[in-house]
């Protein structure tokens, strides 16, 4: 049964006297309905008043699901009370749920934990080699005078305020940890752009957004470019570290900045947290609930593949992380039909984009079981309201869909997806990884474990703010020249309206296979919008074709056995780390199974054994043994020599 084109059910939400409204049947309902009432601002809630009826959003239901957990002793996923959201739903799963874990408090260290989202972007740069990689970049309109000294003092409190933005990662013997280290000033650069063509100014942009930062030594991880562009109108690029923020900090920068602006900064509460003590929160969640999430992943993933088809360029090697954007405007009309079926249906925005990017994929891959990585905020605590930081997972949604199913169905579908996903989100990407691979999914090495992921903006970010006399406006997000995922559709909110962009990897896909695929996305989510009843067989696209490896001759590879004691050192450490036996010098680290993660722990182990310092990438891109061990001992040799010179 097609259960999303049933005809929606009248609510109301009790306020204007209407007997629709239910009043709450026992104390828990009670509870409940006054905690939703609470959160949206309104009067009162009836016990089955849907809360997305009621204008609730997803970071709203989050706020709910945390009031549960800190005032009636509770835990419920939000995933959960998604799919049945009404207090009555709500209370109902009281009697079942566990206790919770108690929230982050604050504690203050010199040296403090990565998140796990800080981990794997520490990891994606080690295996990279290229700084730039987690570098994020955004644009604020400033109308109304602001002065030079105003504006860097206000940027520099941002730094003493949060400790995200004065963190450094250092590598000990345990692995990456953070060290917090005193305050220092943004580095501010401000341009007269007021002569300069359009042309020039864009050269400026570009130039500023494209930042790099290194996570030993660069404090703060944030740089300022400002280019006054009229008498009371200027444009600022912030460049930052995805190590240091997400979205949701973009608002509190935004916010932040017009407080101090406004010679209001002293009025700002601080954080009840810090990014450590969110991190030292993390462990004891995950230690709760890891092997129970793990098992529903091990389960969800089962027979999924990623949708590695969708590039249109071979692969020649490990990921290089070279990327570039597209950038649309949405349409009005398009955005209009997107909130009119959203409200119609009881489905979040969230779920038709989804569900766009779901057809769209399945038309481009030739599958209907279709993976997208989806990131889950983790703000739900009031406490993490107002920490900037990477306060986010990256999970799997899988889709399953017939190509003769409606939109409608294919968003519900999508909805139901992302409600499992975010009702089994306390588990490690580590332990995520374990269960891909028990669930028998195929990985590319260097890769996510989808290669496509989805981004929208945080609902209840701001993209405005006001200071006295000024006005910040949220232009968007800029390209940094890095793409950590092959495909991400990012469909943000800016103060001039709805942009999807698409950040693509540039060795996968060309600037016309890009745009392709960018159209699609469009042709998909206005078709289906306008006419969500009909087959999504129907909606005709155009798919570019693949542009096919070229063939290379074949090439008997002859096993070698390891000679050197480098080769022995590296065959013994591969057996070990890889739990496979009889390596030879001409295998190759991915042909048994390398990873990311395996590849920190060799150029680890050499550098505890050989003393030879090898960076993470040139594991990727060195995989025969023989050739990593030559490297190895190359860099040997050029110690010996740099020290045998320093004794002369």
């Amino acid at each position: 049964m097609d259960r999303a084109a049933l005809p929606a059910i009248p609510l109301t939400n009790g306020t204007d006297g209407d007997d629709t409204y239910e009043a709450p049947r026992d104390g828990a309902e009670g509870q409940v309905t006054a905690i939703i009432a609470d959160v949206l601002g309104l009067p009162r809630v009836g016990s089955t008043d849907r809360f997305d009826a009621l204008g609730g959003h997803s970071l709203a239901a989050a706020r709910v699901v945390a009031r549960v957990r800190a005032e009636l002793g509770a835990t419920v996923q939000l995933g959960d009370f998604l799919a049945e959201p009404t207090a009555a739903g709500l209370a109902r799963r009281l009697a079942g749920a566990v206790a919770p874990v108690p929230p982050p408090t604050r504690l203050p260290a010199a040296e403090v934990p990565l998140t796990d989202i800080q981990r794997q972007l520490w990891t994606t740069r080690q295996v990279s080699g290229f700084p730039g990689v987690t570098t994020e970049a955004f644009a604020i309109g400033i109308i109304g005078p602001v002065s030079s000294a105003a504006l860097t003092a206000a940027l520099d409190a941002l730094v003493v305020r949060h400790e995200a933005l004065r963190t450094v990662v250092r590598e000990g013997e345990h692995g990456p940890m953070g060290e917090v280290l005193a305050p220092a000033r943004v580095p501010f650069t401000e341009y007269d752009a007021r002569t300069m063509t359009e042309t020039e100014i864009r050269a400026l942009v570009d130039q500023a957004a494209r930042q790099t930062f290194a996570s030993d030594h660069d404090i703060p991880p944030l740089r300022a470019v400002l280019l006054r562009t009229a008498q009371d109108a200027a444009t600022l690029v912030m460049a930052v570290d995805h190590m240091s923020f997400d979205g949701w900090s973009g608002g509190i920068v935004l916010d932040e900045l017009a407080a101090h602006l406004a010679d209001a900064g002293h009025q700002l509460a601080d954080p009840a947290v810090q990014l450590g003590d969110v991190a030292r929160w993390e462990e004891k969640l995950f230690a709760a609930s890891s092997s129970a999430d793990q098992a529903f992943w091990t389960e969800e993933l089962a027979g999924a593949q990623p949708p590695y088809d969708v590039a249109r360029r071979p692969r020649s090697g490990p990921p290089k992380y070279r990327g570039a954007r597209l950038v649309r405007p949405l349409p009005t009309e398009t955005a209009e039909a997107v909130h009119r079926l959203g409200t119609t249906t009881g489905l979040s925005e969230f779920s038709l984009y989804l569900a766009a990017l779901d057809v769209l994929l399945a038309r481009w891959t030739g599958t209907h079981d279709v993976v997208v990585g989806v990131p889950a905020a983790r703000r739900e605590l009031v406490e993490l309201d107002r920490v900037v930081g990477p306060l986010i997972s990256v999970l799997p949604v899988r889709v399953r869909w017939e190509p003769e199913q409606s939109f409608r169905s294919v968003a519900a579908l999508a909805a139901l997806a992302r409600n499992r996903m975010l009702a089994h989100t306390d588990l490690p990407a580590a332990a995520l990884s374990e269960a891909a691979d028990a669930a028998g999914v195929a990985r590319l090495a260097g890769v996510p474990l989808t290669p496509v992921a989805l981004s929208v903006h945080p609902s209840g970010a701001p993209v405005r703010a006001s200071a006295g006399e000024v006005e910040l406006r949220s232009l968007g997000e800029l390209d940094t020249g890095a793409a950590r995922y092959e495909v991400t559709f990012l469909v943000n909110e800016t103060a001039s309206g709805t942009e999807v962009q698409l950040s693509y990897d540039v060795e996968r896909f060309d600037e016309t296979a890009a745009e392709a695929l960018l159209d699609g996305f469009f042709q998909v989510l206005t078709e289906g919008t306008s006419a969500p009843d009909y087959a999504c067989l129907a909606i005709a696209l155009s798919v570019p074709p693949r542009q096919e490896a070229s063939p290379r001759t074949a090439v008997e590879r002859k096993r070698v056995e390891p000679a050197t004691v480098v080769e022995v050192f590296l065959a013994e450490t591969w057996e070990r780390l890889l739990h496979v036996e009889n390596v030879a010098a001409s295998d190759s680290f991915f042909e048994h199974g390398g990873t990311s993660l395996t590849a920190i722990r060799v150029a680890r182990e050499i550098w505890d054994a050989l003393g030879v310092e090898v960076a993470v990438h040139t594991v990727f891109e060195l995989p025969v043994l023989a050739d990593l061990a030559a490297e190895v001992e190359r860099r040997a040799l050029a110690v010996l020599d740099a020290e045998e010179g320093g004794t002369e």
